[in-house]
C-alpha cells in the first residue's frame, strides 16, 4: 500500500463495521464478551449430538471431541427486506445472507442509508467451504437438484459473494470475491484500500463470512492435524494441540481520511498501512506456514506505514494454537519487528481465536474488530487458556509478551498502534498496522430544537422495535447528542414503508416520545406511488405581528429571501413590512402593509421548503394568497407580485370599516337572506359563507339567521375586500397594472376567482387580478378540485391553519399539514416547521434531509442498525442413513467429508483415513439389496450400484 501518513495524507478511516460472531450476535457483544474473557466456544453433550444427527458410533469414538464454535440463527434472514421470495432464500448459501445482512448493518452503522450511499461504492469479501450446498441441497434435503440450475449455481457459488451484495445494495464500485482460504477477509481489507487510494471507488466494504455445517457437531480429532485435542484453543501455551474452527462473520467500512472527517463520519480507527505476500516454496509443506512469508508482510506493511514497531505496543496475532504454526508465527514477528527495535516485552500479543475459535475466511476481519475495539476503548483484553509458553517460543528475547488480563492500554509519545495478522493455508499472508483515531475536530454547537427524529421500517413489528432500540441506546450512560442523532437518522437510513417522526428538544424527551409511540396505535403505509404536494396559501386574516421573526432568526434561507423582498419594496412601506414581519408592533396594519408582508412570509417559507427538496406540483392561494400562489406557479416575478401586492394593499385600504360574518349555510341558501348592504365574501366550505357589510346590517342579519338556528360567527379581519365596495377603484388598478406581463403557469393553479385551474390565456391576462378583487373567494370550489385525486398532500404554507379547517369541513379525513403557528399557538416558528417537515415525511414525501442541517457541523454518531425482521429460510439434510444398503447419499457424504478434512487439514493420513472409510461403504454398496424403480415392479436399475 502507498503512503497512508496520517498528517494531511492518504490514510484509511473505518468508519463503520458489523459482525456475528459465536456468543455475540452484534459488535458490541463481542466486545463484552472479549473484555469478560468469555471463550464462545461450546461443549456439547450426547443429548445435543444426537439430536443434531451425530451417529452414536461417531459419539463412541474416543477421538471424537464434543466441541463447537457455533452461529445461532444460521436458518433465518430477512428474505422480505432484501427481496427475495421464500422458496429463493431457502436456496441461498447462509454465507451469503449473512453477510448480505453485516454489510447492511456495517454501512447504517457507518451512518449511511444503504442503497444510497453516495459516491462508488466497493465490496471485497471473501466465504468459506459451500456446506449449506454439499450437506443441504446436493444430498437431497428435499429440493430437486440440477447442475445446471443457474439459481442453485448463483445462491451458492463463492462468485457471486460480492456482487450479490452490490446488487442489493446498490454499490457501484468494485465487487471482489477474495478466495485465500483463512487470509480472505483481511487480504479483502488490504485490497479495499488499494482501490480507494487508487481511486477505484470512495468508499469500500470489506469482510469475510463462514458458516460451517453442520454446525452443532464435534469433530475427530486425528494424529497430525490442525484440530484441538480437548476442543480449547490455547494460542501460544505449551499444551496447545489446535485450533477449533467456526461459523462467523465481519464487514468494515473503509474511506479516505480526508473524506471521512469531510463528511462528518465517526473515525473508528485508521489503517496505516498494509500488505499481503505468499510464503512461495521456502517452507515444509504446502499447507504448513513460512517464516519468511510472514516476516516480510508484517515488515513491508510496518514500512509502508511509515511506523517504527517501537510505536506498535499490540498484535492481534493469527494465533491457531498449533504447535508448529504459533513459534513460527512469533519468529516471523520477531524478524520484522527486530531489523527496527531491540526492546524487549512491550508489545501485547493477542488471538480471538481463543474465545471464539477459528473462523476460516472471517477470521482475518474478526480479529481486525477486535484491535479497533480496543483501540475504541484503549483496553487490551485477554487472551485465554495461556498458562506457560510453548517451549519453541522464547518470549524473554522477543517484543512480545502474551496478554492475559483486561488491562488499560496507555498512551506512549503518539497515537495507539497494533498489528493485525491473518494468514492462510497455501501461504497468503496479510498484515495490517491500525492506529487509533486522531480527536475528532471542533465543530459549531447543534442549533435550536427541537429535532426531529425519524424512524423507519418494512413492517410495523419492525418499526416497533427500531424505536425500543432507540430508546435503550438514548438511556445509555452517555447517549449520543441529540442533534446529531437526528441527523444521522435523517441521513443514514433508508426511507422505508412504515414511519414515525417525532419532536424533541432533549434527549429526555426522545426517550419519552418514543415510549409514548410504543403505546400508541401503529402507523399506515406509505403508499408505494410518489406523492403529490399540494401548496395552499392563506389570505391576510391569517396574519399577525411578529409571524415570520422566529424563522427569520433561524433560517439563513428564510431571512435572505425576506431581506430580499423588503429591500424592493418602496422606500417608506419596507419598515413597516418588515416590523409587522419580525418585530412588535402594536395594533393591526392597515392591508397597505399586511397584503405585502403576507407575500414576503409565504414567498420566504416556499424558498426554505424548496431548498429542503419540498416543491409543490399544484398550488392555490385564498384571498391574497392567490398572488403566492401564481409566483410560485411561474405566472409572476417576485418583483412583479410584490408590485401587485402593494397595489392592492393600498387599494383595499381605501375601503371604509365594516363587519365580517361566518354564516354555516350554503351559498344557495344565503343568497335570499341577504339584505342589500351586505355581500358574500367567500365561500369557505359547502355549508360555510363569510359576509360582510355595515354593523347594522350584518347585525340585522345574524339576527334574522340565529332564529332559524342557523350558526353565525363573527370574524375579527375579513378574509377578502368587499367585491361590491372594491368595484368603483378597479379602474384605477387596472391602469397602474396595465404594463404587467403574466406568463402562463409551470405548476398546476387552481384559482380562488373561479374555483377551477387557470387557464393559460386567463393567467396571462392582467385582468385576472381586478377579478380576484372583485369576485367572492370560492375555496369551497377549490378544495373539491384539490381533494378528489389520491396520493396528494395538502400543505399549508402560511401562518396558522385556517385552509386545514376549510378543507376538513369539504372532505373528511383529508389532512393538512401546516407549517407555521398562528398568532394564539404557543409553539415557535421552527417547531412548527420541523413538525410539519416530519408529518410530510411520513406521509411519503422526501425531503432533502441534508439542506435541513449547516454544511460541516453535525456528525454521524453510532445508533441501533435495523432489527432484521428474520424467519426460517431452510431446508433440512437427509436424515442420517441407518445401518443397511449403503445409497449415493452415503457416498455423497463421504465426499463432503473429505473435502472438508482436506480444507481443514491437508494431511495425507487423515485423507487416508477417511479414504478407508469410503471402501467400507462401497463395500455395503456392493452388499445392496435390489432397489425398486420408480413404476413399483422391483428390478435392479442397471449402472445404480456404480
Amino acid at each position: 500500500m502507498s503512503d497512508l501518513t496520517g498528517e494531511g495524507g492518504a490514510a484509511i478511516a473505518v468508519v463503520g463495521m458489523a459482525g456475528r460472531f459465536p456468543g455475540a450476535p452484534d459488535v458490541d457483544r463481542f466486545w463484552r464478551n472479549l473484555r469478560d474473557g468469555t471463550e464462545s466456544i461450546s461443549q456439547l453433550d450426547d443429548a445435543t449430538l444426537r439430536r443434531a444427527g451425530v451417529d452414536p458410533r461417531t459419539l463412541a469414538d474416543p477421538h471424537y471431541v464434543r466441541a463447537a464454535a457455533t452461529l445461532p440463527g444460521i436458518e433465518e434472514f430477512d428474505a422480505d427486506l432484501f427481496g427475495y421470495p421464500p422458496h429463493n432464500a431457502a436456496r441461498i448459501d447462509p454465507q451469503h445472507r449473512i453477510l448480505l445482512e453485516c454489510a447492511w448493518e456495517a454501512v447504517e452503522d457507518a451512518g449511511y442509508p444503504p442503497g444510497a450511499v453516495p459516491g462508488l461504492v466497493g465490496v471485497y469479501a471473501g466465504a468459506g467451504l459451500p456446506s449449506y450446498l454439499i450437506h443441504h441441497l446436493l444430498a437431497g434435503g428435499g429440493t430437486p437438484v440440477d447442475t445446471d440450475d443457474l439459481d442453485l449455481v448463483v445462491g451458492n457459488d463463492k462468485d457471486y459473494l460480492t456482487s450479490r451484495v452490490a446488487y442489493r445494495l446498490g454499490l457501484g464500485g468494485p465487487a471482489v470475491t477474495v478466495q485465500t482460504a483463512c487470509s480472505s477477509s483481511l487480504v479483502a481489507v488490504h485490497l479495499a484500500a488499494r482501490a480507494l487510494l487508487d481511486g477505484d471507488c470512495d468508499v469500500a466494504l470489506a469482510g469475510g463470512v463462514a458458516v460451517r455445517l453442520p454446525q452443532r457437531h464435534g469433530y475427530l480429532w486425528r494424529d497430525g492435524s490442525i484440530l484441538s485435542v480437548d476442543g480449547r484453543c490455547r494460542p501460544f501455551d505449551a499444551g496447545a494441540t489446535g485450533t477449533v474452527f467456526g461459523s462467523g462473520a465481519g464487514v468494515v467500512v473503509l474511506k479516505r481520511l480526508p473524506d471521512a472527517v469531510a463528511d462528518g463520519d465517526r473515525v473508528l480507527a485508521l489503517v496505516r498501512g498494509s500488505a499481503v505476500t505468499n510464503d512461495g516454496g521456502a517452507k515444509v509443506g504446502y499447507t504448513a506456514p513460512g517464516v519468511d512469508g510472514q516476516a516480510r508482510a508484517v515488515a513491508t506493511a510496518l514500512g509502508l506505514a511509515g511506523v517504527d514497531p517501537a510505536t506498535v505496543t499490540a498484535v492481534e496475532a493469527h494465533g491457531t494454537a498449533t504447535p508448529l504454526g504459533d513459534p513460527i508465527e512469533v519468529a516471523a514477528l520477531t524478524r520484522a519487528f527486530a531489523a527496527r527495535t531491540r526492546r524487549t516485552g512491550y508489545c501485547a500479543l493477542g488471538s480471538v481465536k481463543s474465545n471464539i475459535g477459528h473462523l476460516d475466511a472471517a477470521a482475518g476481519v474478526a480479529g481486525l474488530i477486535k484491535a479497533i475495539l480496543q483501540l475504541r476503548h484503549r483496553q487490551l483484553v485477554p487472551s485465554l487458556h495461556f498458562d506457560k509458553p510453548n517451549p519453541e517460543i522464547d518470549f524473554a528475547a522477543t517484543p512480545f509478551f502474551v496478554n492475559t488480563e483486561l488491562r488499560d492500554w496507555p498512551a506512549t509519545d503518539g497515537p495507539r498502534r497494533i498489528g493485525v495478522s491473518s494468514f492462510g493455508v497455501g501461504g497468503t499472508n496479510a498484515h495490517v498496522v491500525l492506529e487509533e483515531a486522531p480527536a475528532p475536530e471542533a465543530r459549531p454547537p447543534a442549533g435550536p430544537g427541537p429535532h426531529l427524529i425519524t424512524l423507519s421500517a418494512r413492517t410495523p413489528q419492525a418499526l416497533e422495535l427500531a424505536a425500543g432500540r432507540l430508546a435503550d441506546a438514548l438511556r445509555a450512560p452517555e447517549p449520543p447528542p441529540l442533534a446529531d442523532t437526528a441527523w444521522t437518522l435523517q441521513v443514514g437510513r433508508q426511507s422505508m414503508r412504515y414511519r414515525v417522526a417525532l419532536l424533541a428538544d432533549s434527549v429526555d424527551a426522545a426517550v419519552e416520545a418514543l415510549t409514548a409511540h410504543r403505546r400508541g396505535t401503529g402507523p399506515e403505509a406509505v403508499p408505494e406511488d410518489r406523492r403529490r404536494l399540494v401548496f395552499l396559501f392563506p389570505g391576510e386574516a391569517s396574519a399577525y405581528p411578529g409571524m415570520g421573526r422566529d424563522l427569520y432568526d433561524t433560517e439563513p434561507v428564510f431571512r435572505a429571501e425576506v431581506d430580499a423582498c423588503v429591500a424592493a419594496l418602496p422606500g417608506p412601506l419596507a419598515p413597516h413590512v418588515r416590523e409587522l414581519l419580525v418585530g412588535a408592533p402594536t395594533g393591526r396594519p392597515g392591508p397597505e402593509v399586511i397584503r405585502p408582508a403576507l407575500f414576503v412570509l409565504e414567498y420566504a417559507l416556499v424558498r426554505l421548503l424548496a431548498a429542503w427538496g419540498l416543491t409543490p406540483d399544484t398550488v392555490a392561494g385564498y384571498g391574497a394568497g392567490e398572488i403566492t400562489a401564481a409566483t410560485v406557479a411561474g405566472t409572476l416575478e417576485p418583483a412583479e407580485a410584490l408590485r401587485l401586492a402593494v397595489a392592492q394593499g393600498r387599494l383595499v385600504a381605501q375601503l371604509p370599516p365594516q363587519a365580517t360574518m361566518a354564516v354555516d349555510l350554503p351559498e344557495a341558501e344565503l343568497a335570499g337572506q341577504l339584505p342589500p348592504a351586505v355581500h358574500l365574501v367567500a365561500l369557505d366550505a359547502p355549508e360555510r359563507c363569510v359576509v360582510t357589510g355595515p354593523e347594522a346590517d350584518v347585525r340585522l342579519l345574524e339576527r334574522q339567521l340565529s332564529q332559524l338556528y342557523v350558526r353565525c360567527h363573527r370574524l375579527a379581519a375579513p378574509p377578502a375586500p368587499d367585491p361590491v365596495g372594491v368595484a368603483p377603484l378597479l379602474p384605477g388598478l387596472a391602469a397602474e397594472l396595465s404594463d404587467l406581463t403574466p406568463r402562463p403557469p409551470r405548476t398546476w393553479w387552481v384559482s380562488t376567482v373561479s374555483g377551477r385551474p387557470v387557464s393559460a390565456d386567463e393567467a396571462t391576462e392582467p385582468a385576472h387580478w381586478l377579478r380576484q378583487l372583485g369576485r367572492p373567494v370560492r375555496f369551497a370550489d377549490v378544495a373539491r378540485q384539490l381533494v378528489e385525486p389520491p396520493g396528494r398532500l395538502l400543505v399549508e404554507v402560511g401562518p396558522g391553519a385556517s385552509l386545514a379547517s376549510l378543507v376538513g369541513q369539504a372532505a373528511d379525513r383529508v389532512p393538512v399539514v401546516a407549517t407555521m403557528p398562528a398568532a394564539a399557538d404557543r409553539t415557535s416558528g421552527r417547531e412548527a416547521l420541523m413538525g410539519a417537515v416530519g408529518q410530510l415525511w411520513t406521509a411519503g414525501a422526501t425531503p432533502h434531509f441534508e439542506a435541513m442541517h449547516p454544511s460541516g457541523v453535525r456528525r454521524r454518531v453510532a445508533l441501533p442498525t435495523y432489527p432484521f425482521q428474520r424467519q426460517r429460510h431452510w431446508i433440512e439434510r437427509p436424515a442420517p442413513a441407518t445401518a443397511g444398503p449403503a445409497t449415493r447419499s452415503d457416498l455423497a457424504g463421504v465426499v463432503a467429508d473429505v473435502a472438508r478434512a482436506a480444507a481443514e487439514t491437508g494431511q495425507v493420513v487423515a485423507l487416508r483415513t477417511l479414504l478407508v472409510d469410503l471402501v467400507e461403504r462401497l463395500d455395503r454398496l456392493r452388499q445392496a439389496t435390489p432397489q425398486t424403480d420408480q413404476t413399483g415392479a422391483g428390478t435392479t436399475r442397471p449402472g445404480r450400484s456404480e
